[in-house]
């Protein structure tokens, strides 16, 4: 289920975090996505008009890059993380 203030017509809600679990009762789905401790929360983003939700795991910040919050590695260095994706029928 959406976290209150998700949004409905366009927008982003930032910051979710755990397990982000989605319910569309009319189709009788559920879709719950699990993400390592990698992806310290989620931005769920959607434009008006347009009929998606955009789920983002990050490892970051909004502007990130622009804020100088990122993740660097090293020349050969390898970092592994994962993103679970469990649909239901309900």
């Amino acid at each position: 289920t959406l976290p209150e203030g998700a949004p409905e017509t366009g927008g982003a809600l930032m910051g979710v975090t755990g397990p982000t679990v989605l319910h569309i009762p009319a189709e009788g789905r559920k879709l719950t996505m699990e993400y390592s401790p990698d992806f310290p929360q989620t931005v769920l983003w959607t434009q008006a008009g347009n009929p998606f939700l955009c789920v983002e795991p990050i490892n970051g910040t909004a502007d990130g890059l622009n804020k100088g919050v990122y993740l660097t590695l090293n020349p050969g260095e390898i970092k592994e993380a994962f993103v679970r994706f469990i649909p239901k029928c309900i």
